[in-house]
């Protein structure tokens, strides 16, 4: 009997956990989907709206708070380095979250004004517990990468998506307002964290590894090994949160929370396929990709070929858009029609990122960091412009919609073609060192 290669067993283990980790974000989705026309119908756009700006925040400060040091863990290269970065991520999301709430409470009014915050009230001093909750899901998440715990990521991911949206309807039937769904977005991280830190603590006593050297010098010099993530993934982060996050601020302040609601509830649909496939593939090529590298062997090849294999259902989602205004309309109601109109324009920029997963993830393992940072960099300038120029010169929110789409889509194409040329240039180097 003809024995398998090394290359197919790969193959064979890669495909299984990207089907493991799909399959658990295709149940949390359905979830997801399932309440979405009750959500829809105890929540009016402006309430949905609310949120959508207050999740927008989330994610424009989410990857400054711990300085994106829990990505590290996947690529430390021995137990003991991971559980030091995993301590030191926590430590700084402390302490950014503690700073975060001085400047929250310190700031002018005048100031969360212009920011596009104002709407929100009170609603930002959650932004503190919040944002500290995600980093502690993201450490989580993480650690469950690098454990190869991919079933406990598909397993948490469908209870978690249940519990979310559960707790939304609930108590969307005492209380249907905005601060009702924005509450529920500030712990639902910490639920997702605590959730997988459980999962994590089955693991016997006798095969968890030492913990280490924890101390302030070991931690500073973990910190200054890393420094390419607080120094160019945070910002090249920040800058893609903003990307996302800041058109829905910008349209809400333009044209009203409820159009705000509609491109949030638009967003939120075009994002489905990038949480179900597109986080799959990611997070378990982000593991590949690390270990492969760890052992001299090339990640180009392999990074192209996943490329290409994702066009084909951003193809079918760019055909399936044309349906989203009736689908919708139907579905949510006749008053999220708009949204579905939306959706046609974001379905253009939504396969460009999905396509790029692989090249993405690809950035922190071949050290090009200061290329994604770059990329994204222009990315928003040109989105953001679009959008302001569009909506000043048109006044018509699908106008804007249609500039931040197009624009974004390009941008992200070259992005990605981009990354997947620095990391065949980035094999031969890593071959050839010691």
């Amino acid at each position: 009997m003809r024995k398998p290669s090394v290359a197919g067993i790969i193959q064979n283990t890669l495909m299984r956990r990207i089907a493991m980790v799909a399959g658990g974000n295709t149940l949390a989705q359905l979830v997801t989907i399932a309440f979405a026309p009750i959500i829809t119908r105890i929540y009016s756009p402006e309430q949905y709206g609310i949120q959508g700006v207050f999740l927008a925040a989330i994610s424009v400060l989410s990857p400054i708070v711990a300085f994106r040091y829990p990505m590290a863990i996947v690529i430390a290269e021995d137990e003991q380095e991971a559980f030091r970065v995993r301590r030191l991520s926590l430590l700084v999301a402390g302490a950014n979250s503690f700073v975060l709430g001085l400047i929250i409470v310190l700031a002018p009014e005048q100031l969360l004004s212009r920011l596009g915050l104002a709407e929100l009230g009170w609603l930002v001093l959650l932004l503190p517990i919040a944002v500290l909750l995600t980093a502690c899901q993201e450490i989580a998440v993480y650690g469950a990468i690098r454990a190869n715990q991919f079933r406990s990521l598909s397993m948490v991911a469908t209870v978690h998506a249940l519990l979310l949206n559960g707790s939304r309807a609930i108590a969307g039937r005492f209380s249907p307002t905005g601060v009702t769904l924005a509450v529920i977005s500030t712990f639902g991280p910490g639920l997702y964290a605590a959730m997988l830190s459980l999962r994590r603590r089955k693991v016997p006593a006798d095969e968890k590894p030492g913990k280490g050297d924890m101390s302030w010098k070991a931690l500073l010099r973990e910190a200054k090994s890393r420094k390419d993530f607080p120094l160019l993934r945070t910002p090249t982060d920040l800058i893609y949160a903003a990307g996302q996050g800041a058109p829905v601020i910008l349209l809400s302040s333009s044209f009203g929370t409820a159009v705000a609601g509609w491109f949030t509830l638009a967003l939120t649909a075009m994002t489905l396929p990038s949480n179900v496939v597109g986080g799959a593939v990611g997070n378990v090529l982000y593991s590949h990709y690390a270990e492969r590298w760890r052992q001299r062997e090339p990640v180009f090849r392999g990074a192209l070929k996943s490329t290409l294999l994702l066009v084909g259902p951003g193809a079918v989602l760019i055909l399936g858009s044309m349906f989203a205004p009736a689908l919708f309309g139907f579905f949510f109601g006749q008053e999220w029609r708009e949204a579905g109109e939306y959706v046609r324009w974001l379905a253009i920029p939504t396969t460009v990122i999905f396509a790029q997963v692989p090249a993405v993830r690809l950035a922190p393992v071949i050290g090009r960091q200061d290329f994604l940072l770059v990329g994204n960099i222009i990315a928003l300038a040109v989105s953001l412009g679009a959008v302001f120029v569009s909506a000043t010169i048109w006044g018509e929110p699908q106008a804007s919609v249609a500039a931040f789409a197009v624009s974004s889509a390009v941008c992200n194409l070259i992005l990605g073609l981009g990354l997947l040329i620095a990391a065949k240039r980035a094999d031969g180097a890593n071959q050839e060192s010691p």
